[in-house]
């Protein structure tokens, strides 16, 4: 495939990504503002629980699936996929509320019914939301599937402002918003797969579920070692500290996190045709450094504007967050080769070479974190993730290396 053609197909999925991005973060300066820092902090967590349970409750499905949904010998019917996306949905929501009620004391956070029920709601209908999307992914439908994300983006911004404009100053109602819009998502998704002529009908597969599940491990050690990698900190931050530290962090990490759209936009096309053969790391040579010089632009620019933007869009309470998010910045390169080298392992089904990657800095971060945040607060945690982010991306870009199929100078995170 032409160079220029991968970048016609990453432009539009950046624009669709760029227009999620904006809105969930519009979202987020809604919420500081209306809940204040130990507010937005309860809701960062509920969040960060979610997400842990996504990557478990996913069984790495959304990983395998991409392959088997496209295999042209053992190829999965979308129908069975679809079946098991639902069950998995389902038992998630019941496993996740009762985590809430297991796990957010621990963070100083008083879970009632309606939080926890916020909880269950949202990691359930982020599950089934993400697994059909990660199917229009399979397909090669990048584009569409980014632009499901905007679109259930967009409807959380608007429930957020509704619930904000109606005074409301407790976590649960924001959540809801959250979970009612991953169900807009859910269901453009299947109108989406519907229009292209894909099974969107659930149909009991047991034999299908099983070469999935069977198949998703790898990515399952992925995905949630590297959940865990850009998360863990913020629970440890709350037990150290409090949810109001966690709220000011929240904000430090949203501006480094925008670094990551290009690297995102690139991501679906080039792991597709890496995985059913359709090109080569050949065809992409050039793409690894122009994600770089992006993401190297965007530290100087974000670094400059930091003081601004987080006193203009969050206001003075959190003033704090200027010096951690300007540390952060530094971990994106990191991130980055995480992501670009990731991406070719994946292609070439050396998944688990990823999983090691993320689970040493996983190990490293987390011991980081401990060491630092009790002495030097949040700054602690930044720099921690530094060196953490920095020691997988450096491990992931060796493995990546070391097999010439395998050595990447241009490929993107799956």
């Amino acid at each position: 495939m032409a160079r220029a053609g991968l970048f016609s197909l990453s432009a539009q999925a950046l624009a669709w990504r760029v227009t999620s991005m904006a809105a969930v973060t519009l979202g987020a300066v809604v919420t500081g503002r209306q809940l204040g820092p130990a507010g937005r902090g309860v809701v960062i967590l509920v969040l960060t629980l979610s997400a842990v349970g996504v990557a478990l409750g996913s069984g790495g499905i959304h990983f395998s699936g991409r392959l088997l949904l496209v295999s042209p010998t053992d190829r999965i019917r979308p129908g069975g996929y679809v079946g098991l996306a639902l069950g998995l949905a389902a038992s998630l929501g019941l496993a996740s509320a009762l985590a809430g009620v297991a796990v957010l004391p621990a963070a100083h956070v008083q879970v009632g019914p309606a939080l926890a029920a916020a909880v269950g709601a949202v990691a359930a209908s982020s599950l089934l939301q993400l697994l059909l999307v990660e199917q229009l992914q399979a397909f090669g439908f990048s584009s569409r599937a980014a632009g499901v994300d905007a679109l259930s983006s967009i409807v959380q911004l608007i429930l957020v402002a509704a619930v904000a404009g109606a005074g409301v100053a407790t976590a649960a109602p924001f959540l809801c918003a959250v979970a009612i819009s991953n169900g807009f998502g859910t269901l453009a998704a299947l109108g989406s797969l519907r229009r292209q002529g894909v099974e969107v009908r659930p149909r009991y597969r047991p034999e299908e579920w099983r070469r999935l599940l069977g198949g998703g491990r790898p990515g399952l050690a992925v995905g949630l070692a590297e959940l865990l990698m850009f998360r863990l900190d913020r629970y440890i931050v709350a037990v150290v500290l409090l949810p109001s530290a966690v709220g000011i962090y929240g904000v430090a990490a949203t501006a480094p996190e925008m670094l990551r759209l290009p690297v995102a936009a690139v991501a679906q096309p080039v792991f597709y045709r890496l995985a059913a053969g359709a090109a080569s790391l050949e065809d992409f040579r050039r793409t690894r450094q122009v994600v770089l010089a992006a993401t190297a632009a965007g530290v100087v620019v974000m670094a400059a504007l930091a003081p601004l933007v987080v006193e203009v869009a969050f206001g003075p309470a959190y003033r704090t967050a200027v010096t951690p998010l300007r540390i952060l910045l530094l971990s994106e390169f990191g991130v980055a080769l995480f992501y670009l080298d990731g991406s070719a392992l994946a292609g070439l089904g050396r998944t688990r070479e990823s999983a090691w990657a993320a689970g040493v800095g996983l190990a490293v971060t987390t011991l980081g974190d401990l060491l630092f945040i009790p002495v030097y607060g949040l700054a602690g945690a930044a720099w921690a993730s530094v060196v953490g982010y920095s020691v997988m991306g450096g491990i992931t870009h060796i493995c990546a290396r070391r097999r010439p199929r395998a050595a990447l100078s241009n490929a993107a995170p799956p």
